[in-house]
């Protein structure tokens, strides 16, 4: 997330997924891959639907700047471009910048930014997530839980920008569960929930075995999968306290 000297929280070697930034073609590098790449199929899962650029969450989580450049002679801080449509890094440089503080700060490598461990938003999604497991998800209930983060997406700090993300209208449960779990993504991104949501819904392989054929720089993980690691092994410690405990499938 840059340096904390810079205004970061550490986390400087994150990058972003591509599929995660913006769509695949549009406006201020969103979609365009530059530096020779073309045009490439990006990850179109109803499940893991991308940010729209105006959602103010994507501006406040992402850095569409280079997060360990503002101190540079000319350079754009990503705070300062949050709101404008200066987009002056290749996509595969944007960075989290979800937890960010005043810069520049005197931290050092420490940060006095605290993370959320959960949130009211995180609640408001399960409690959708388990009434739709149930099938009793309703309109109302909609509106109280991902309408609510929705029409928060669309306040900027002097505007409404009505057109960024569209209020949840409760259909089938096959498309209820894609939409909270997309909306989850968004909401919930570099908190460390996505991949046990995608383990709990069922769709883990199906998301990593993705026909994005480029990845960011953090590489595709799909040639590395096997099916055994959806389960991560049981300590060796813990196995010598409880002999009845079996290691778990692929890790012998």
């Amino acid at each position: 997330m840059g340096t904390t000297i810079n205004g970061g929280a550490g986390g400087n070697n994150w990058y972003v997924n591509w599929e995660l930034a913006g769509p695949a073609t549009g406006p201020g590098n969103t979609g365009n891959w530059s530096n020779g790449k073309g045009d490439k199929p990006r990850n179109n899962h109803p499940f893991a639907q991308p940010y729209n650029d105006d959602d103010i969450r994507s501006r406040n989580n992402i850095a569409i700047t280079h997060v360990n450049k503002g101190y540079m002679s000319g350079a754009i801080w990503p705070d300062d471009a949050m709101f404008g449509s200066i987009r002056i890094e290749w996509k595969g440089n944007w960075k989290p910048w979800k937890w960010h503080n005043i810069r520049p700060s005197n931290w050092g490598n420490d940060t006095p930014i605290d993370e959320a461990y959960i949130r009211y938003a995180d609640v408001l999604l399960m409690y959708a997530e388990a009434l739709n497991g149930q099938n009793k998800l309703t309109q109302a209930d909609a509106d109280m839980t991902i309408n609510l983060l929705r029409a928060r997406a669309r306040v900027w700090p002097n505007e409404v920008k009505t057109g960024v993300v569209a209020d949840l209208v409760v259909g089938t449960q096959q498309h209820n569960k894609d939409e909270i779990l997309s909306e989850r993504r968004k909401e919930l991104c570099f908190e460390g929930w996505r991949r046990n949501d995608l383990i709990r819904n069922g769709v883990y392989y199906e998301a990593i075995n993705s026909s994005q054929t480029v990845w960011s720089n953090s590489g595709n993980p799909q040639p590395q999968y096997t099916p055994h690691e959806i389960r991560w092994p049981i300590p060796a410690s813990e196995l010598q306290i409880n002999p009845e405990l079996v290691q778990n499938e692929g890790y012998n």
